[in-house]
C-alpha cells in the first residue's frame, strides 16, 4: 500500500505529498448554530482538488479550455459535471456550513439547482475574501467547495494546503463576526451581481461568471440566515 501511495504522490507531481493524509480520518473539533445555519469544524476534511491545479482566470491568457477541472451543466434539474479533469482527494483543516433546503426556498424564494449553487458559490467567495483580508494571506490559500444535497446546502471552506495551514480555525472561532462583514459586504455593494469590491478574486474560473453563479444578492439572503 505504502508503494501504491508513493506512486500516487509521484502521479500528481509532488514528491513532498504526504501520503498519511490519505489514510486519515475526518474529525469533529468543534460545532455551533447560527440562526438556521449549521456550523462544524473539522480536521482533515475531505476536499476535491483538480489535475493539473492551473485554471484559467478573469485575468488569464490561457487557452487551456479544460484547465479548471470542471465544466457545470444543468440536466433534469440537477447540477451535473461535465468534461472534468480526473482529480485526487486530500485531507486538510476547514469548516462546513448547512442549510436546510426547504428553509432557503421558503426564505429568499430560491427554486432552483442554479440559484442554490450560485448562493453558495456566492458566501464561500465572499468569506474567502473577508478571511483573506483578516488574516492577511492571499485569498487562493483558502478554498470552497459546494454540494447540492437532498435536502441541505452545504459549502466547505478550508485551508488550501494538504494537513492545513492554520488558517480556517481562529476565523472559525470568530465565525459570526466574519459572516457579518461578508454580509455587509455583499449588501451594500452597488454592483449589479459581482466585482472586486464583492465577490471577483484573484483567480477566479471563468466557469463561475460563465454560468452566473457569482450572485451577491443570492449569497447576502443564505447569510442573511444567520
Amino acid at each position: 500500500m505504502t508503494d501504491e501511495l508513493d506512486d500516487f504522490a509521484h502521479l500528481i507531481g509532488d514528491d513532498e505529498f504526504d501520503t498519511s493524509l490519505l489514510k486519515r480520518e475526518s474529525e469533529t473539533v468543534e460545532e455551533r448554530t447560527t440562526g438556521e445555519i449549521d456550523t462544524k469544524f473539522v480536521k482533515n476534511i475531505r476536499v476535491q482538488r483538480a489535475v493539473p491545479r492551473v485554471e484559467i482566470t478573469y485575468q488569464s491568457s490561457s487557452k487551456v479550455q479544460e484547465a479548471h477541472g470542471e465544466i457545470l451543466k444543468i440536466e433534469d434539474g440537477e447540477v451535473r459535471s461535465e468534461r472534468a479533469i480526473a482529480g485526487h482527494q486530500y485531507g486538510t483543516d476547514g469548516f462546513e456550513l448547512q442549510v436546510s433546503k426547504r428553509l432557503f426556498r421558503t426564505y429568499a424564494d430560491v427554486t432552483t439547482p442554479e440559484e442554490r449553487l450560485a448562493a453558495l458559490y456566492s458566501v464561500g467567495y465572499s468569506l474567502r475574501s473577508v478571511m483573506a483580508r483578516q488574516l492577511g494571506v492571499n485569498p487562493i490559500e483558502i478554498q470552497c467547495e459546494p454540494h447540492l444535497l437532498n435536502d441541505y446546502l452545504r459549502l466547505l471552506v478550508y485551508d488550501n494546503e494538504p494537513g492545513g495551514a492554520g488558517l480556517s480555525y481562529p476565523i472559525y472561532k470568530n465565525l459570526s463576526a466574519v459572516f457579518d462583514e461578508a454580509s455587509m459586504q455583499l449588501e451594500t455593494c452597488e454592483c449589479s451581481n459581482y466585482c472586486e469590491n464583492c465577490l471577483l478574486l484573484p483567480r477566479t474560473p471563468t466557469f463561475l461568471l460563465d454560468k452566473n453563479l457569482l450572485q451577491r444578492e443570492l449569497g447576502a439572503a443564505l447569510l442573511d440566515m444567520r
